[in-house]
């Protein structure tokens, strides 16, 4: 997809902006494929980060937590416990947050910005990542 943009973006200075999903770093059970799909797009990310930048182009990924959409209404009840484990005041995002995010990066301020992957999930993903960080510390330490 991002190859076929290519030809329509300004000489210098085009921005690609790719919507990913936290779900791309998180183990979500019941939507292995949805979680493996997310996880592929951020090495395309890289991948055309490092091809395109000579040209002066940048691509870059912003991650989505819980947003209130469509989506996450189809979880039913068990969506509560994204807003619940949200540290940035306990709720869902909107989809102004997530916006707001993708106008920085096509912004020329961010012209220095490149194959990066950015989660805008209200910081959802400093507790998953807190998690894994003892898990593994435990397991060097019986090895």
């Amino acid at each position: 997809m991002a190859e076929a943009v290519v030809p329509y973006l300004p000489k210098n200075g085009g921005r690609i902006i790719i919507i990913g999903s936290i779900a791309g770093r998180n183990a979500v059970p019941q939507i292995p494929l949805y979680c493996a799909s997310k996880a592929a797009i951020e090495g395309f990310t890289r991948c055309w980060a490092a091809e395109l930048g000579p040209q002066g182009h940048t691509v870059n990924q912003v991650n989505p937590g819980a947003v209130d959409t469509d989506m996450l209404k189809g979880l039913g009840e068990g969506a509560k416990a994204f807003a619940e484990n949200t540290p940035f005041e306990n709720r869902f995002g909107l989809p102004q947050d997530i916006a707001d995010v993708v106008a920085f990066l096509v912004d020329e301020s961010s012209r220095w910005i490149t194959g990066q992957v950015i989660s805008a999930s209200g910081g959802l993903r400093i507790l998953e990542d807190i998690f894994v960080t003892v898990e593994v510390s435990h397991v060097i330490a019986i090895v």
